[in-house]
This record gives C-alpha cells, sequence and structure tokens, in this order.
C-alpha cells in the first residue's frame, strides 16, 4: 500500500473513531512504528489530524470542539476498562455512588450492574439507561437534573 493511501485509510479511522493509536495501526498495516508517525506527521501537517502521545486525533476548528460521546467512547478503551474495573473493585454492596457524566464513568456503570442494594446518583441519562437495561428490585438510581425551564 502506498503512503497516500495508507494515510487516506487512517484519516478516515480518525474521522469515524476521534482517534487512532500508531501501535493499533502498526499492527493494521504491517508497517514500522516509524512509518505511522511519518504518516500522522504529514496528516498533521496538513491540518486533518492533531498528534498526541501515542497517536492522534481527529483536528478540530479550536480548542472549544468537543468531541461527541460515540467519538470519545472509542477512544482510550483499555485504559478505561482498567480504571473501571478497580473502580467497581471499590464499590460495596449496600453503599451509594455518584457517577458524572462521562465515557469512563459509563463504563464504570457497566461493571457495578450486579451489586447489590446499590443506590446510584447520576447526572447522566446513558448511565441511568445502563441500569435500567440491567434491573434490579434492591438498586435505587437517582437521575440528577436541573430546574427544567
Amino acid at each position: 500500500m502506498l503512503a497516500q493511501q495508507r494515510q487516506q485509510v487512517i484519516l478516515e479511522r480518525v474521522r469515524g473513531s476521534g482517534g487512532v493509536r500508531v501501535a493499533d495501526l502498526v499492527r493494521e498495516f504491517g508497517v514500522s512504528d516509524m512509518t505511522i508517525r511519518r504518516d500522522l506527521e504529514a496528516l498533521a501537517e496538513r491540518g486533518l489530524v492533531e498528534k498526541v502521545h501515542g497517536g492522534a486525533t481527529a483536528a478540530g476548528p479550536g480548542s472549544t470542539e468537543e468531541p461527541g460521546f460515540t467519538a470519545k467512547s472509542a477512544r482510550q478503551q483499555p485504559e478505561k476498562e482498567a480504571i473501571a474495573r478497580h473502580a467497581a473493585g471499590l464499590v460495596r454492596p449496600g453503599t451509594a455512588i455518584a457517577l458524572s457524566a462521562g465515557t469512563t464513568t459509563w463504563t464504570l456503570a457497566h461493571f457495578v450492574t450486579d451489586v447489590p442494594e446499590l443506590t446510584v446518583i447520576t447526572n447522566s441519562i446513558r448511565i441511568a439507561e445502563v441500569f435500567h437495561r440491567a434491573p434490579r428490585a434492591d438498586r435505587t438510581v437517582v437521575l440528577t437534573g436541573g430546574v427544567r425551564t
């Protein structure tokens, strides 16, 4: 595969998932990490991606650009799962936890659906839905909000 073709595929992946990792691209394309780093550098020089430690993310119009939930949830999945697994080990039956909106806390929600007598306070509809899809009679989910205007 030519460099230009590889870079096009990389760009499509970044746009589709919000980011890519060098290690994943090395395995996928069967090339060296320096080849991938050069590809990312070429894309970054054209303003198409932003290089980050270990990979690249979608280039936005400015620092106020916030990727959507789907794009963010696809990023750093192994790390999010490791954090969630560890945090879930700290949750004891009969306790209350607060989960703010976010992709890592959403991942954590999946790891604590089987904890007995759990009370969950969250401001995230997505997190509340995780518990709704795994109902337990002994669980309470409090979905916070604000004043409706």
